[in-house]
């Protein structure tokens, strides 16, 4: 077996620290090492398996990331509902504007996911996008129908 120290002087410099950084992965076991969650980054972490803390810095990039969702800090979302997110759903921007919507009382339409404030009148409210596809889509098959007739 090839022991590292005896390939150093034969090596290049890149391939020989590589090699060690490859060496020093497999030593840890894989359902405790972790990598950081930034694609220009992904050093290679631990999981102690001590505290579980969520707001976390990679010693390597120097940013943060929640250690429990393993994905950049999501400032402002607890875990479970930054968890339910769709994956479009999880910028800065979206989280931000939830936390409005929130402070707000803004519901979501269902079909169209749009939000929808409540000034006042009843419960029921009908999709105006939702409205438009479908009528949208009517007109194609019975071009003769006269809007002007019905609304």
């Amino acid at each position: 077996m090839l022991e590292p120290e005896h390939c150093g002087s034969i090596l290049p410099p890149e391939v020989f620290e590589r090699w060690g950084s490859i060496l020093c992965e497999n030593v840890i076991l894989g359902s405790r090492k972790f990598y950081c969650p930034f694609k220009d980054c992904s050093a290679v972490m631990l999981d102690d398996g001590g505290e579980v803390i969520a707001e976390a810095e990679c010693p390597n990039c120097c940013r943060l990331f929640c250690a429990r969702c393993r994905v950049p800090w999501h400032s402002g979302i607890r875990c479970d509902k930054f968890q339910k997110l769709h994956k479009d759903e999880r910028e800065r921007e979206d989280i931000m504007l939830m936390n409005l919507a929130d402070q707000k009382r803004w519901k979501r339409c269902p079909k169209c996911r749009i939000y929808v404030e409540k000034t006042k009148g009843c419960d029921h409210m009908v999709c105006r996008y939702v409205m438009y596809i479908l009528l949208t889509n009517f007109l194609r098959c019975c071009p003769s129908f006269c809007l002007a007739d019905h609304f």
